[in-house]
C-alpha cells in the first residue's frame, strides 16, 4: 500500500472516528494501527508520519483497543484467528485460533467479544486470564405464525472445549 493512501486512511479513520485504526498515546505522541489485510500486517505509526514497525498477522481486518488501549485485539478472518497485540512493544502477545470466520470484536471491561461468522457464534475472551471464557451459539428459529417480538433468532450458550 502506497504510504500517501495509508496516511490518508489513518486520517480518515481518525477523523470519522472509525475503529479500525485505534491509537494510544506513547510518550506524549499519537500512535495509529492500521490493518493492511492485502499485506496480511498491521502497520503501527507516529502521526507525524514515522513508521513505528510492522507486526505480522495473517490477513488482519478489525482492530480494537482494550480499555487500558495498552492492547490491541485484531480478527483475522481468513486464518480464523483473533491476536492479542502489546501496542508498547509491537509484539502480538497471543492468538486464539480455532475461529470459523472472526469479523468484529469489541471490548467491554476486561471481556472481548468476537462474532464468528461461519460458526454463528458470539465468543467471549477474557482479557486478563488470556483465554476463551463462553461460546453463545446463535441458531435459527422457524416460526409457523408471525414471530410475538422482532427477534429472528436465538441464543444459547455453549462451553468451548
Amino acid at each position: 500500500m502506497p504510504r500517501a493512501a495509508l496516511l490518508l486512511a489513518v486520517v480518515v479513520a481518525f477523523s470519522l472516528g472509525g475503529g479500525d485504526a485505534p491509537a494510544h498515546i506513547s510518550g506524549g505522541t499519537v500512535v495509529a494501527f492500521v490493518a493492511v489485510e492485502s499485506r496480511s500486517e498491521l502497520v503501527a505509526f507516529e502521526l507525524s508520519p514515522t513508521l513505528l514497525g510492522r507486526i505480522a498477522i495473517a490477513s488482519p481486518q478489525n482492530v480494537t483497543t482494550t480499555g487500558v488501549l495498552r492492547y490491541l485485539l485484531v480478527t483475522s478472518p481468513q486464518a480464523g484467528t483473533v491476536s492479542l497485540v502489546d501496542s508498547y512493544t509491537l509484539r502480538v502477545a497471543k492468538v486464539f485460533r480455532g475461529f470459523g470466520r472472526p469479523l468484529d470484536v469489541a471490548v467491554e471491561g476486561w471481556n472481548a467479544y468476537v462474532t464468528d461468522a461461519r460458526r454463528n457464534q458470539l465468543v467471549v475472551i477474557d482479557l486478563v486470564r488470556r483465554k476463551i471464557a463462553a461460546v453463545f451459539l446463535f441458531r435459527a428459529v422457524r416460526r409457523t405464525s408471525p414471530p410475538a417480538t422482532s427477534r429472528s433468532s436465538r441464543m444459547r450458550r455453549r462451553t468451548r472445549t
